[in-house]
């Protein structure tokens, strides 16, 4: 923590709580950061944020005011109808997935099905 007094810096050293001037007001020479751990912990936690719990994948689920409130895969803003779209375009399941690294396979076999049961209700309905 530095704070400024009669223009002097000073800096509160976090482990012991040593209180150090900086030698010129405009120059101070600050701690090191090892950035090698600081783009560890970064990527640690961002790989944290992008997981999905075990229970969400594989489940097509609707939600109000979330994607129109269409159908998609669970923890996702991924329509079925765009994963769908992929599938009638003849893509195979890896293909999709390099087109959507966050879902898995149970995502994309689910939104399938999802999209097969969906289009059949469809066709009876008009028929």
């Amino acid at each position: 923590m530095a704070s400024a007094r009669a223009r002097h810096v000073y800096f509160e050293e976090p482990k012991t709580g040593a209180r150090l001037k900086a030698g010129n007001p405009e120059q101070a020479h600050l701690q090191t950061v090892d950035l090698k751990r600081v783009a560890a912990d970064t990527t640690e936690r961002v790989r944290k944020l992008r997981g999905r719990p075990a229970e969400e994948q594989g489940r097509i689920e609707r939600r109000r005011n979330i994607a129109r409130n269409a159908p998609r895969v669970a923890g996702t803003r991924i329509p079925t109808a765009a994963i769908w779209s992929f599938h009638q375009a003849h893509y195979t399941t890896p293909q999709i997935l390099r087109e959507y690294p966050s879902l898995t396979a149970e995502d994309v076999a689910a939104a399938i099905a999802w999209e097969e049961k969906h289009a059949r209700k469809s066709k009876r309905r008009s028929a």
